[in-house]
């Protein structure tokens, strides 16, 4: 009994559907094509950068790269900790790394 009021109820829906479909083609819309482009990223962009690779201590990141310019408070549980280096900025989890995310320094030149 469901079934068949579910199909009785999806026919009506479907002949709704279609009859204003029909109506619509009767009139006429203009149409207006505007492309949009979004730059995902640069070619040349710091691909010879060396980043910290995941799973390194921060240890081993320190003692590779050096002192970061900011060492951020870790938040949220587990501990989520950054650090700003001037060409990228590396996230760890705990003691570990787990993300690095490279700057855009392409942008920051062109508005100094």
């Amino acid at each position: 009994m469901k079934t068949s009021l579910y199909i009785h109820t999806l026919g009506l829906f479907v002949g709704l559907l279609l009859s204003s479909l029909n109506s619509y083609g009767d009139q006429e819309f203009e149409h207006t094509t505007e492309t949009i482009s979004i730059p995902l990223f640069q070619k040349n962009m710091q691909s010879n950068l060396t980043l910290p690779t995941r799973g390194s201590t921060a240890q081993s990141v320190e003692s590779t790269f050096g002192s970061p310019l900011k060492k951020h408070p870790a938040k949220g549980k587990p501990p989520i900790t950054k650090w700003d280096y001037e060409q990228f900025t590396v996230y760890f989890e705990s003691s570990y790394v787990i993300h690095n995310v490279v700057k855009n320094t392409q942008n920051v030149e062109q508005t100094k």
